[in-house]
């Protein structure tokens, strides 16, 4: 069974994502991503201390996911150089 709670975390950051990109970091205020989410202004301050913890959040999120997008296009056996004429 999922835990609850992190329906919520991540209702939250995708809440925070969607208008992070619609309204930017400044424009978007924190009971506005509360509100988008569903979720009480306390839950999202339980998850996330401020606003930059939030979008730190986020960063490491989309960078683990795009460093794990290149690591599938890797074959282990290819050599660096191999890569580099592939990619350019």
């Amino acid at each position: 069974m999922a835990d609850p709670g992190s329906d919520k975390r991540e209702a939250i950051l995708n809440t925070a994502l969607n208008l992070f990109v619609e309204r930017g970091f400044y424009g978007t205020p924190t009971s506005l991503i509360s509100k988008e989410a569903g979720v009480a202004t306390g839950t999202l301050f339980f998850y996330f201390r401020t606003k930059e913890d939030l979008i730190d959040t986020l960063y490491l999120r989309i960078k683990a996911g795009a460093a794990a997008a290149m690591r599938r296009g890797l074959d282990e056996e290819e050599t660096t150089q191999g890569r580099l004429r592939r990619i350019w």
